[in-house]
């Protein structure tokens, strides 16, 4: 089961979004192991999020752009920039 979820609100351009969080992974404000609600803190809400869910739980993938953020079950578990 995949489900796509567009967030439609008001933001900067995902170039923006991009580099957003380019600069907070880079003065390690993006940490590996937060809580998605500290990231989302930090960085703002995703453009789009692209969500797994299985019997291993719930895996999303936030879309800044060209910047990925990787979640499961509510913790950071990875970036690609």
């Amino acid at each position: 089961y995949r489900t796509v979820l567009k967030l439609d609100y008001d933001a900067p351009s995902a170039a923006d979004r991009a580099e957003r969080v380019r600069r907070a992974i880079q003065n390690d404000r993006i940490v590996l192991g937060m809580t998605a609600d500290q990231a989302i803190k930090e960085v703002g809400k995703p453009l789009t999020v692209n969500r797994s869910v299985g019997n291993w739980g719930t895996r999303e993938q936030w879309v800044y752009g060209d910047v990925y953020l990787y979640v499961e079950n509510e913790t950071l578990k990875s970036y690609q920039d």
